[in-house]
């Protein structure tokens, strides 16, 4: 407790996302953490903006020369990064300072279960490399741990819970892809499962009528195997588990584990991730649509190539989502270690698109020709990689980014700042 009793006028409140910022205005001490609540100097601000935000430093001399990113208007963004580019700091950044500037968060793809570690405000050795203004706080999160996991570690996460998406949360073309049966091989078992889907409530309850129907017996069996492998699995439940658009109304920061998700690859559950991430993202849209989910939203897709790649349902729903998730107020961030997946589609949405200081000329360069199939500036081109060629990594960890805009066909390089909440690598 502090060390005496305040009055009510002592303290300052300030809004932070869902988070309320307590000042202590008598209390000069370094900013120190007790109980959850967060105590400042009162004179330190949070600078906050629906319209722009503070991503890094164009000049590390010049206090007043930053970089500031423009969000007032829904778009697509590209974070290309490889292995020690930090590209999950700079995402972090966006999601701290998106949710403090009144968004909702949702990081569809954790793929390392990292992102639990921004329950804690961020650690003292990265805060020296704030702006002067930011304040390091904790966010209010939620961390899910889809159960189909369980089949190869039944163990649950430190700072995460279960998750499961209900029957009734799927659309045919969600239980279609789930099953695995989105070729034209199996139209004929498409035709038969439309008669019965929807009119149960559980895959348990499908069974039983693929099981009491006058089919032929391979037929039969063809439709069944993939039916018992999602039962065996608990995939999909007649009640979900965990109610993610009740967080975030909330205040909540969401994000799914899917950590492991690259073991399914040789199963008969080979699609399960990438159909899972699609759900939830419809989910979000509708939730939009109803008025349910009322704040915008940003997404965050970690790992892009490896959920994006043809003929998934994610890559589908997004390709043909474009001016719905506008229309919703859905801006999508996407990060990538490799390009090689990402369709060109994508790539030409995006407004922005981030290079880190390690990446090979070459690749960006063709990235850039794919972004403009039919508006290619050679000489802008040249431009962007030469002053790509001349970022570094300072010896204290800092890293160069260079941002394009291709809306206004210009480029920025800059010095990230790091997020607010607690990072688990090194800056």
């Amino acid at each position: 407790m502090p060390e005496k009793e305040l009055k009510v006028n002592d303290w300052e409140d300030l809004y932070l996302g869902s988070k309320t910022i307590k000042f202590l205005g008598k209390n000069k001490d370094i900013p120190r953490t007790y109980l959850g609540d967060i105590y400042f100097p009162i004179e330190k601000k949070m600078d906050i903006s629906q319209k722009f935000i503070r991503i890094g430093k164009i000049k590390l001399n010049d206090p007043n020369d930053e970089f500031w990113l423009d969000i007032k208007e829904v778009h697509r963004t590209l974070i290309l990064g490889m292995t020690r580019s930090g590209k999950t700091l700079i995402q972090r950044r966006f999601m701290d300072l998106f949710h403090a500037s009144g968004f909702d968060v949702v990081w569809l793809t954790d793929v390392s279960d990292e992102v639990k570690s921004s329950k804690r405000e961020l650690q003292p050795k990265l805060r020296p490399f704030l702006h002067p203004n930011d304040i390091p706080a904790p966010l209010q999160l939620k961390v899910y741990r889809p159960m189909f996991f369980k089949e190869f570690n039944n163990d649950l996460p430190s700072d995460n819970e279960w998750f499961k998406l209900s029957y009734k949360d799927l659309t045919f073309g969600d239980l279609i892809m789930a099953f695995g049966f989105d070729s034209p091989n199996f139209k004929n078992y498409v035709d038969i499962l439309s008669l019965y889907w929807n009119k149960v409530n559980s895959l348990e309850q499908l069974k039983e009528k693929i099981e009491t129907a006058k089919l032929n017996p391979r037929v039969k069996a063809g439709i069944l195997r993939p039916v018992e492998s999602l039962i065996k699995y608990d995939v999909f439940g007649e009640e979900k588990v965990g109610d993610f658009i009740a967080d975030m109304n909330n205040g909540f920061v969401v994000a799914f584990n899917f950590k492991g998700h690259e073991e399914f690859g040789d199963s008969s559950l080979n699609t399960i991730p990438q159909v899972y991430a699609s759900i939830i993202q419809n989910i979000i849209v509708k939730s939009r649509d109803k008025g349910i989910l009322k704040r915008r939203i940003l997404l965050i897709i970690d790992e892009a190539s490896k959920f994006l790649k043809q003929r998934t349902l994610m890559h589908d729903s997004l390709k043909s989502a474009v001016n719905e998730y506008a229309k919703y107020g859905i801006y999508i961030y996407f990060s990538t270690q490799t390009t090689k997946d990402v369709p060109d589609w994508l790539i030409r949405q995006c407004r922005y698109i981030f290079f880190p200081f390690n990446v090979d000329p070459e690749t960006a360069l063709q990235i850039l020709k794919r972004a403009q199939l039919y508006d290619f500036h050679p000489s802008w081109h040249r431009d962007i990689i030469a002053r790509l060629r001349e970022m570094r990594m300072r010896k204290d960890g800092r890293r160069q980014w260079c941002v394009v805009d291709m809306h206004l066909k210009e480029e920025t390089v800059f010095w990230n700042f790091p997020p607010l909440s607690a990072h688990q690598e090194s800056l």
